[in-house]
């Protein structure tokens, strides 16, 4: 999957950097609606399946992230851009994006309602999913919708998106049995491993956006390469693209497990 990612970036690249950016964003937006649709699914995994409940589960996750993605589409110029400006399509129609916006909080209501009626009659309340999907809910509408702020969209969304993708991957792995495995590792098997396992995704993390700043962006700092670095532009996007290009894509098709 690397090596295809960087296949396609180059292709895109060689189209033109706004056509990859553009492609980027769309694929981008797709991910991080799927990242949400996953965990809802994850936590909703251990209770009775009715397409009924499927289906539920699955408007109100969609409409959730779906809704200000469309207000985004349909208003005027965010205060900010994915990856750059005029990157999505964009066609302002305030009659039509008033329909969305009634449909938008009816299906939130039906949902809060359903959700009600289910916690009173059957004494069960799922916490978790429930969390999940208010917690995108108010993410993705106060980061977009209302406050139309890249920061904090982009604090909002990491909250709701990345830290519990590592808590995940953190705590499946010190509950799995114990297995022969390099003495270096034997750490991340305890809960005080946290440490160590916090610290190589902050450099891996900064390592890559170090990487970005003084090979293409040279936005806040850059120790001369801008210039000879410029001809390689072709390659050095789509290569330092590939973690991200990567994650994008598994993570969109990783939750269509029958499990999940």
């Amino acid at each position: 999957m690397p090596i295809l990612c960087f296949v396609i970036g180059l292709v895109l690249f060689s189209l033109g950097s706004k056509v990859f950016w553009v492609v980027m964003a769309y694929v981008a937006v797709f991910h991080f609606i799927r990242q949400q649709y996953g965990f809802m699914r994850l936590y909703a995994r251990k209770e009775i399946k009715t397409k009924l409940n499927r289906y539920t589960d699955s408007l109100v996750i969609y409409t959730a992230t779906g809704y200000p993605m469309l207000y985004w589409f349909m208003s005027p110029p965010r205060q900010y851009a994915w990856f750059m400006p005029n990157e999505f399509f964009s066609w302002q129609n305030p009659q039509a994006l008033t329909v969305f916006t009634w449909l938008y909080y009816a299906v939130l209501a039906f949902y809060v309602l359903r959700t009600a009626y289910i916690g009173f009659s059957q004494k069960y309340f799922n916490i978790p999913k429930n969390a999940v999907i208010i917690g995108t809910a108010l993410s993705w509408y106060f980061g977009i919708v209302y406050y139309n702020n890249d920061l904090v969209f982009t604090l909002l969304n990491v909250i709701s998106h990345g830290i519990p993708y590592m808590g995940l991957i953190y705590l499946k792995e010190i509950q799995q049995p114990a297995q022969p495995v390099p003495s270096v590792y034997s750490y991340l098997k305890r809960y005080w491993g946290i440490v160590p396992y916090i610290a190589v995704l902050l450099l891996f993390a900064f390592s890559e956006e170090y990487l970005w700043e003084i090979l293409v962006w040279n936005g806040h700092f850059n120790i001369g390469l801008n210039g000879a670095m410029q001809s390689w532009q072709f390659l050095l996007v789509p290569l330092l693209t590939v973690p991200q290009f990567t994650h994008y894509i598994l993570d969109g098709f990783i939750w269509k497990s029958k499990k999940a």
